[in-house]
């Protein structure tokens, strides 16, 4: 991060390293700049990356004065020395030359996380669509739903930040999986808070004075009786229009997920509660698919899903996938035809994959590459991706079972050469390993990875035919890397 509120004549150098790579080797590097800092050395900025086992650092640190930045390039020459260091230089920038570096970084406005800037949310037209029929229609409920990271708490943040408050609709969010105690009590403490937080925003109160206080100070098992009577209370503050309640990470209140299930059936009771005896109420519930699809699944919210109108989260359509890799960084950033469509095609259009590889290609471009992006700038940024670990994509499949995983894993091996794959050379694959199955639980296992999503399928007319593709081929090769079953 550039510090810009340091004075532009101090001196600057930059420091570029080379070593054999080993652990805590970063930190051994950036020691000598964090005990320089009592002598006014500022660190700046730092680039590190590996390349068979070779590491390259850039530093690029400040200094109000010479002597301090002297002593830190001694301390270099002796890790140098010591064979700690293979190799160190240090070049003097001018500030014209820092100006240029500050201009030449792009700030990288993609993330892993959910987005909350309107300017990174693309597309998704239809559901804001449902959603807002939904809020003016007599349905008192609606549930987003679809794959883990598909997109359903950006569009919830999307809706309560800038789509409901332009049509005057008061809304707020709260996520089941954050709260600090996942209690019933709880969740109605931090849903008076978040309704208070709305209230003050929007101007509907004419102090900061807190809504709900005798909630937020309730004793152990009366949250929710005092929210109720609360929220009648400060009924007029809505302005005749639906309030709308956003819950997301349903999921979390299931059988293997963080709530108690004691706990979980008295807050799905005291919504169902809420539900009857506040019709202009509207409540927005976000869940994964399987939530709603697997019939097995002992769902504590199943009978509030139950009531609900579904609205389905598929990955992004192409013209909004292609908006959110051009538009973000339109006026620095240029994308060859070929590149956009190599990142279609990796991505599958998926957003969570769009974001982790549009956020390594920024990476790239920042490290030294050009402000043109080709098909060999998105490989190599495929390839960084790939190799960074399991987290991007492993969590992704945690929803599946062992043997949903198990024909994932197959899928993902057999499509290495050949594009499509049959349930026959599935079950073929299977008795080669010695795995026990039937050609009948393999049809269901994929046609429920089909339903979310994760599979694709050609179809045929003859059903045993069709042939079947992972969806993001990102997530197949991953697979084929981490060891196919």
């Amino acid at each position: 991060v550039a510090l810009k509120w340091r004075d532009a004549s101090e001196i600057s150098r930059k420091i570029v390293i080379e070593s054999p790579d080993y652990s805590m080797l970063l930190e051994d590097i950036l020691r000598p700049v964090y005990e320089s800092y009592t002598a006014g050395v500022y660190l700046t900025n730092v680039v590190a990356r590996t390349s068979e086992q070779m590491a390259h650092i850039e530093l690029e640190v400040n200094s109000p004065s010479l002597l301090p930045i002297q002593n830190l390039e001694a301390s270099y020459r002796l890790m140098r020395e010591g064979r700690k260091i293979a190799y160190v230089a240090f070049q003097d920038q001018s500030p014209f030359q820092r100006q240029i570096n500050a201009r030449a970084t792009l700030n990288n406005p993609y993330s892993a996380l959910p987005v909350k800037e309107a300017r990174m949310f693309k597309g998704r037209e239809k559901e804001l669509g449902q959603l807002q029929e939904v809020i003016g229609s007599e349905q008192r409920i609606a549930v987003l739903y679809g794959q883990l990271r598909v997109g359903k708490t950006s569009l919830a943040h999307h809706a309560v930040q800038q789509v409901l408050p332009e049509k005057n609709h008061f809304a707020s969010y709260v996520d089941l999986q954050k709260l600090a105690e996942k209690t019933d009590d709880e969740l109605w403490r931090e849903l008076a808070s978040a309704i208070n937080k709305t209230a003050v925003e929007q101007r509907r109160v004419r102090t900061r004075r807190a809504l709900f206080e005798r909630t937020l100070r309730a004793r152990k098992g009366e949250a929710f009786r005092i929210f109720n009577q609360e929220l009648k209370e400060i009924w007029p503050i809505f302005g005749g229009n639906h309030p709308v309640l956003f819950v997301d990470e349903l999921g979390a209140l299931e059988n293997g997920a963080t709530w108690p299930r004691s706990e979980a059936d008295r807050l799905i009771a005291n919504m169902i509660q809420l539900i009857e005896e506040h019709p202009d109420m509207r409540w927005v519930l976000c869940a994964h698919e399987s939530l709603l699809k697997d019939q097995n699944i002992q769902s504590a919210s199943r009978p509030i899903l139950k009531m609900a109108f579904q609205i389905a989260m598929k990955y992004l359509d192409q013209t909004a996938a292609l908006r959110l890799i051009r538009e973000p960084l339109v006026s620095q950033l240029t994308y060859d035809p070929d590149a956009e469509k190599e990142i279609l095609r990796l991505t599958g259009c998926h957003p969570y994959f769009l974001h982790s590889l549009l956020f390594g290609i920024v990476a790239e471009v920042n490290a030294g590459s050009g402000r043109l992006v080709k098909t060999a700038d998105v490989n190599i940024a495929m390839e960084r991706l790939l190799d960074s670990g399991g987290y991007q994509f492993s969590h992704l499949v945690s929803n599946l079972s062992e043997r949903e995983r198990t024909v994932l894993s197959s899928i993902a091996g057999l499509t290495a050469n050949s594009e499509t794959i049959t349930i026959t050379e599935l079950l073929r694959d299977w008795q080669r390993k010695g795995l026990q199955t039937s050609v009948y639980e393999l049809k269901d296992i994929v046609d429920t990875l089909c339903g979310y999503g994760v599979i694709d399928s050609l179809s045929n007319d003859a059903k045993m035919s069709s042939r079947y593709f992972i969806s993001v081929p990102l997530l197949a090769k991953w697979q084929r890397r981490r060891g196919h079953v």
